[in-house]
């Protein structure tokens, strides 16, 4: 039986993309007016309305969707990106600076690749400029002869807002490879001891790839999930090793804070409706109150979308001292 799955897996084209529906703002919330994923598609592949629905044959792997929907509804379907990054760790350790390449460019050399780099949002490179320190180089020399070449600006654009934001660092962990003089790839090599040593972790890395993804082509979760996204969980994993000055920045800047006016009546309607569990009812001194934890909210405004009073407002930036911790919505 495993032999089988292990062959169908492996002679089986997966999707770049999988869509799980549940996530969708959209399909959450009828009428909620959020467009993100149309807007972004520059091949027009994605349908909004009765549902939301990707053409496999229109899109061109650009992974923009991924990387710009603010609840997770689009996700890639490879690499593991927390292996991607444990490689590129492994790797600072016997290479100076390790390339990330595109593996729809079979022909260029890179010490690890993934999919399309724009699939790489303002949370996963953060993630990888504050846990691959020795640093690496992200070769975007050969966009230039790809459809997705506009990602390569993309890219350019999202690093240079990070480090705007007190992270001046990051663009000497995270090299940008735009021109092809520019790529210093070093050879990596193996005594006969370490050459099989990495042949069996990549098969069994492999095997365990095909296994896992056994039914992630087509998902959907239900609806009542709470669930964080992908990026907002890399972002969470980020704050505990920063410093004071690094956590205020990313704070500020990436994360959220739910307010309310005298209108909210604590129906907790919005407790419900809320994607990823950061609203709940919390206790009060005369009755339950609305609490609220920054870490679990992606701003999407889907509460604020859904509350009869209008009394809801997501508002960028979280000031208070523990982004992880439930306190009362403030009116």
């Amino acid at each position: 039986m495993i032999r089988e799955r292990l062959l169908h897996k492996a002679l089986d084209r997966d999707a770049a993309v999988t869509v799980d529906r549940s996530r969708c703002l959209g399909m959450r919330l009828d009428g909620f007016a959020c467009a993100t994923c149309v807007d972004v598609c520059p091949a027009g592949a994605i349908t909004t309305g009765d549902d939301i629905v990707l053409d496999a044959d229109t899109c061109t792997q650009c992974m923009l969707c991924v990387s710009e929907c603010p609840s997770g509804c689009f996700n890639g379907s490879k690499p593991d990106f927390y292996a991607l990054a444990s490689k590129l760790m492994r790797l600072g350790r016997s290479l100076s600076s390790p390339v990330l390449g595109c593996s729809g460019m079979p022909d260029r050399k890179a010490h690890i690749k993934g999919p399309c780099f724009g699939y790489l949002s303002y949370e996963h490179l953060i993630f990888l400029a504050f846990f691959v320190k020795d640093g690496f180089q992200v070769d975007l020399a050969g966009c230039v002869d790809c459809g997705n070449g506009f990602v390569k600006e993309r890219i350019k654009e999202r690093l240079d807002r990070i480090a705007s934001y007190a992270f001046p660092g990051v663009a000497k962990r995270i090299i940008l490879v735009l021109h092809e003089d520019e790529l210093d790839y070093q050879d990596i090599t193996y005594d006969r001891r370490g050459f099989f040593t990495v042949l069996k972790n990549a098969t069994l890395s492999r095997t365990a790839d095909l296994l896992d993804r056994q039914d992630k082509d087509v998902f959907s979760s239900a609806y009542s999930e709470k669930k964080l996204p992908f990026r907002r969980e890399l972002l969470n994993k980020v704050l505990s090793s920063l410093s004071d000055k690094e956590r205020k920045a990313l704070t500020t800047n990436f994360y959220y804070t739910v307010g309310a006016d005298n209108n909210c009546d604590d129906c907790f309607s919005c407790v419900g409706i809320c994607p990823t569990g950061a609203l709940k009812v919390g206790p009060g001194e005369a009755s339950p109150r609305l609490a609220f934890s920054s870490a679990l909210c992606s701003g999407c405004g889907l509460c604020s979308g859904f509350c009869i009073n209008g009394s809801l407002r997501v508002e960028k930036g979280f000031w208070e001292d523990d982004p992880f911790s439930f306190s009362a919505v403030r009116r």
